[in-house]
């Protein structure tokens, strides 16, 4: 029967969530202000294979005496706004449909105190370690989508922003050689 039949080829897998905006943006210029490997691959499930990666420049400078989420924001917002004037000031690319920008802290519940990703492997596993001790702490996640308006009436920008709050336990059986694997 098999040497017989004519193979089949399987067929294309269809596009997730499909949805007119997702199915307008595959087709247009969406830029991702991070160099995150991890939200690269989150708008590649949502079948956005092309997004250009055009990390911002922008310092995340703001007091951390701010509230979290204020914190997030302010950060992803920044980082946004750098990319969307650097991109539309530019005249060799077409302009894009949307920027996203995100921001996540870490916040130790215990003394408030924000905390920013570690930049290298001493402070990672300090702050592993900080956290298992501490055991209760919130991360919180800010992401920031730009789009620019195509009214010559209403030159600018449209924002959107979402804020997300977690919670999170830190299992305090969690030994130091478990950290350091």
């Amino acid at each position: 029967y098999e040497a017989t039949s004519t193979p089949r080829t399987p067929l294309p897998r269809p596009l997730p969530l499909n949805l007119n905006v997702l199915n307008s943006l595959r087709q247009r210029r969406v830029i991702l202000a991070s160099a995150s490997p991890r939200r690269r691959q989150l708008l590649s499930l949502l079948g956005l294979p092309n997004v250009e990666i055009i990390p911002s420049q922008a310092a995340e400078d703001f007091p951390k005496t701010l509230a979290p989420f204020e914190y997030v924001l302010a950060t992803a917002t920044k980082k946004a706004e750098t990319v969307y004037e650097q991109e539309t000031a530019s005249e060799e690319r077409e302009e894009p449909a949307l920027i996203l920008a995100a921001d996540t802290v870490v916040v130790n519940t215990s003394t408030g105190t924000i905390l920013e990703k570690p930049r290298s492997e001493a402070q990672h596993v300090a702050m592993l370690k900080g956290l298992r001790d501490a055991r209760d702490h919130k991360v919180y996640t800010a992401l920031v989508g730009m789009a620019p308006l195509a009214s010559a009436r209403d030159p600018g920008y449209a924002m959107e922003v979402v804020i997300e709050e977690t919670a999170v336990r830190f299992d305090g059986e969690v030994t130091d050689e478990l950290i350091l694997a």
